[in-house]
């Protein structure tokens, strides 16, 4: 489906007319703003405005509060890299930043109630975006084509998101503040096969799918993605930017008692795990290529360990098995090189086939 921007609605002649405008704007445009005076103390950003490199939308202008971002206000202007927008902006009007094509990073208030129709569209340099929790509704294809951008955050009072607003970006994960928005036609068109809808625990209005992704739960203080069974835990997916990571024991009293398949995997900005004695089960690949990881502790309840686990671990330095696990599966620590020492439980009874290959600092 192609968009209605405000440009198409113009007949083909005057649009080809301004499109050559557009293209003729002098250098001198790069870094101006120009607006309107409201007549009520406010002004509003209006076309043609350009700011260059790291710009900024002051929140007032010649004694006027900036509270509007007007139609098409920078439109194609290419030469803003990224965007901090001024606190007394609450709306943002239909293609106002279309075809920003250079911009990788905006930054929104918390004034903003409204992101309008086409407001991002085509601003395919943008990388992740967060929706501040002032706003209520993102208009029909507001981020549509945005090719680059692997994830949203959407925050606690979103309660419309209209046609194709993410339609063909890159996403990989949407993540949800409050309860369930509604949701207009194909909004996350063509990200449905990698990507997961985020929400957090005790929020409403969430089913298996939302906007046709799959959903899961997430922790906005520990960034940890995770799915709920006969009221136990499972760790989906880590959603931080690594460090130590302090998994906890229970989300609202239900506890954590497995860390899935491929939960930490190529996690490279991992640097320790501690594991609480709620985990009985650590998935395949769970630690898989962790590169930075030096530590995990403790493992003195886990009753299974799956295979591959912590494959090219190469960090990783020391491990204690608990008594609880039984056997060791295959490649466990396959190529972990820089691991010195391994204390294995005294009920482990078998270490299948190339549990420790490659382990070559073992001493």
């Amino acid at each position: 489906m192609q968009p209605n921007h405000p440009l198409r609605l113009m007949t083909s002649s005057a649009a080809r007319l301004l499109a050559l405008l557009l293209l003729m704007l002098p250098g001198a445009m790069e870094a101006q703003l120009t607006y309107t005076d409201n007549g009520n103390g406010t002004a509003t950003i209006t076309y043609p405005s350009c700011l260059s490199g790291a710009g900024s939308i002051p929140a007032t202008i010649n004694g006027l509060r900036v509270t509007s971002i007007g139609v098409s206000a920078f439109y194609s202007c290419t030469s803003i890299t990224s965007l901090t927008i001024g606190t007394n902006v609450a709306s943002i009007g239909s293609g106002a930043f279309n075809r920003c094509t250079s911009m990788t990073s905006v930054t929104m208030p918390g004034s903003l109630t409204n992101i309008g129709s086409y407001a991002f569209e085509y601003c395919s340099g943008l990388t992740n975006v967060t929706i501040p929790n002032s706003v209520t509704t993102i208009g029909t294809n507001a981020f549509f084509y945005c090719t680059r951008m692997t994830s949203v955050t959407i925050g606690t009072n979103v309660t419309s998101i209209r046609d194709e607003a993410f339609y063909e970006c890159g996403l990989t994960g949407v993540y949800f503040s409050g309860n369930a928005p509604s949701a207009g036609l194909d909004v996350f068109s063509s990200n449905e096969y990698n990507t997961i809808a985020y929400h957090v625990l005790g929020t409403t209005g969430w089913g298996s799918h939302f906007g046709g992704l799959l959903t899961a739960f997430w922790d906005p203080l520990s960034q940890l993605g995770f799915t709920t069974n006969n009221n136990n835990i499972t760790i989906y997916k880590y959603l931080g930017s690594g460090g130590a990571v302090n998994i906890p024991s229970a989300f609202n009293s239900l506890a954590v008692t497995r860390i899935g398949t491929n939960a930490f995997f190529e996690c490279a900005a991992v640097t320790s795990v501690i594991i609480p004695n709620s985990v009985t089960s650590i998935g395949a690949d769970a630690f898989a290529d962790c590169t930075a990881l030096t530590s995990v502790t403790p493992l003195n309840s886990v009753t299974n360990i799956e295979t591959e686990a912590f494959l090219q671990c190469n960090n990783l330095t020391n491990v204690t098995i608990g008594n609880s696990v039984s056997s060791i599966m295959a490649n466990t620590f396959f190529d972990c090189s820089n691991l010195t020492g391994i204390t294995i439980g005294n009920n482990v009874s078998s270490i299948a086939a190339d549990a420790f290959y490659g382990c070559a600092s073992l001493n």
